[in-house]
């Protein structure tokens, strides 16, 4: 080597599973809304279901699978077929379970200050959050005396927790506000993640959430 050679280095990274986001339509969103006012009609509590410590869950149905055939089924299809070593897709490998992917938990949560939703995972193979109305901003939550001078403020955000490629637990927080009102995140139903409470507000927070398994048994054909 001479002197006037030089080493370069380059950063790479290794593969990892992405989440998948997007902005709902605006007919989806009016849609969705209808079915949060049926819901709370009908009342059909699924708290004791669910990790929440929350003001409010009710199941929510998707009318002749509207929101099913229009959002969820070609994305999360091709969710599947992208990404099949994830842990909860390994099955996914026979057409049969791409194919065959079904909604069949749907519900709303209302979740006021204080609330929180502990850490967590979901049944089925993906799951889903969609913000509908999120009446803070995370950057006077993370303002307010207790939060502002920890050296990881996280008042309201919604949080995924992963081990990194050395077996370190990580989070990646979802900041809220009420721009992110309509956005839609999918992730591996095994993902772990929570919520964190919000201060100062005495209006309610509204998200819709839900999940998707494959309609199949193994070795079917």
């Amino acid at each position: 080597m001479s002197e006037n050679d030089e080493q370069q280095w380059f950063q790479f990274s290794l593969p990892t599973t992405p989440l998948l986001k997007c902005t709902l339509t605006d007919d989806i969103i009016t849609y969705l809304w209808k079915r949060i006012k049926v819901a709370k009609d009908e009342n059909i509590d699924v708290k004791h279901q669910l990790a929440g410590n929350i003001e409010q869950s009710l199941q929510l149905t998707d009318e002749n699978d509207y929101f099913f055939n229009n959002v969820l089924n070609d994305v999360c299809r091709q969710y599947v077929e992208e990404n099949p070593k994830v842990a909860s897709f390994r099955n996914s490998i026979s057409d049969l379970y791409i194919s065959n992917l079904v909604l069949r938990e749907l519900w709303m949560n209302s979740q006021l200050q204080n609330d929180f939703n502990p850490l967590h995972d979901h049944t089925g193979v993906i799951s889903f959050v969609i913000w509908m109305k999120v009446p803070t901003s995370f950057k006077e939550q993370h303002e307010i005396q207790k939060c502002k001078n920890s050296a990881n403020p996280a008042a309201s955000d919604f949080q995924i927790v992963y081990n990194d490629i050395t077996g370190s637990q990580r989070g990646y927080s979802i900041p809220m506000d009420p721009s992110i009102n309509g956005t839609m995140i999918l992730f591996p139903s095994t993902m772990l993640h929570q919520v964190y409470p919000f201060y100062d507000c005495e209006d309610e927070r509204v998200s819709i959430s839900g999940n998707l398994y494959y309609n199949g048994t193994i070795g079917e054909k």
